[in-house]
């Protein structure tokens, strides 16, 4: 007399007890597995997206880039560039009137309007800096 016996079990017994006690363990695992599962497809590396009106405001000062206001030393400009805090910042138009900004040093500001600015940095940053990047740039203190 074994141990199958002693406790009143039958092979057949005992063998559908552990298929049964199988297929839960199976089922428990599956539920586990699938309530772990990332279903939307998010890249964990992706960054969010921008708003879809950002590099196009110049708020801040309420002025406005129709043409009439062009840059000069002495200006105070808020530049970010979207998902690279190390390239944002405040920055000011200097005396030759450059703005020195981080991996792109000196950069040339005076007589160009906050746009034209705006996208020279684009194009700037999007040359080996920047995949893409979406830069916003806006005046906090007029000359």
């Amino acid at each position: 007399m074994g141990l199958i016996s002693y406790f009143g079990f039958s092979k057949f017994r005992l063998y559908h007890l552990m298929k049964c006690a199988n297929l839960i363990l199976l089922t428990m695992t599956a539920l586990l597995m699938a309530g772990c599962s990332n279903n939307d497809n998010t890249k964990f590396d992706a960054l969010p997206t921008p708003p879809a009106n950002y590099g196009t405001s110049n708020s801040g000062s309420g002025l406005t880039d129709t043409g009439a206001y062009r840059l000069g030393s002495g200006d105070k400009l808020s530049v970010n560039v979207f998902g690279e805090d190390r390239l944002s910042g405040e920055f000011a138009v200097d005396e030759d009137g450059s703005v020195n900004l981080p991996e792109l040093g000196a950069v040339p500001a005076t007589g160009l309007t906050v746009t034209e600015f705006q996208n020279n940095l684009v194009t700037r940053y999007g040359s080996g800096y920047v995949n893409d990047p979406k830069v916003s740039v806006s005046v906090l203190n007029s000359h």
